[in-house]
């Protein structure tokens, strides 16, 4: 008998769950196992899933992945080229990018999808151009990296609790911001 037949293929929940894994201690970077796991969450949504049912199969398939987190994942699947683009033009490659600089791009390059210009259309005021870009992911990284250091010391219990209360305000920031932008007077 083949190894082919003597192993079951993995189903798309395995799968799934092995890339999440591999996101979080993998060998590859961390936002190349994102996007992996992404690509097959969009499989498993379009394949598996009973329509308007992805939520309750996301929990039994993959009790490890928050609903959050596969929606991050998928996202940065769809943005996949953006990304990688970024990664090529950067002098540093894809492994010095986290996975909220990821998302930064993804969200951009979703946001600006069909404009031609240079203006950052999440981040009003700033423009995209390279160094700008790399400056801010930096300053980002090195937050997102100390944050997470200091969650890291804490007990489990301690650390959802702050970890949740942290993307709360996060949430309520970013909802202040847009709610901003768009009480804004649009140029004509």
């Amino acid at each position: 008998m083949s190894n082919d037949e003597s192993t079951p293929a993995l189903s798309l929940a395995e799968q799934i769950n092995r890339a999440h894994s591999l996101v979080l201690y993998g060998a590859k970077t961390q936002v190349e196992r994102a996007i992996t796991c992404g690509e097959l969450l969009i499989e498993a949504k379009e394949k598996e899933a009973a329509p308007g049912k992805w939520i309750e199969w996301l929990t039994a398939n993959c009790p490890g992945i928050p609903e959050r987190t596969a929606q991050r994942y998928m996202l940065l699947a769809r943005e996949k080229p953006p990304i990688l683009k970024w990664a090529a033009e950067q002098p540093a490659n894809l492994a010095d990018l986290n996975l909220g600089g990821a998302e930064w791009i993804a969200h951009d390059a979703e946001k600006a999808e069909g404009q031609q210009t240079t203006q950052s259309t999440t981040r009003p005021g700033f423009t995209l151009d390279k160094e700008s870009t790399r400056y801010r992911l930096k300053a980002y990284s090195k937050a997102e990296e100390k944050l997470i250091e200091k969650l890291g010391r804490l007990s489990p219990d301690a650390a959802r609790s702050n970890a949740d209360r942290t993307i709360a305000a996060i949430q309520d920031t970013v909802s202040d911001l847009e709610a901003k932008e768009e009480a804004k007077p649009k140029a004509a």
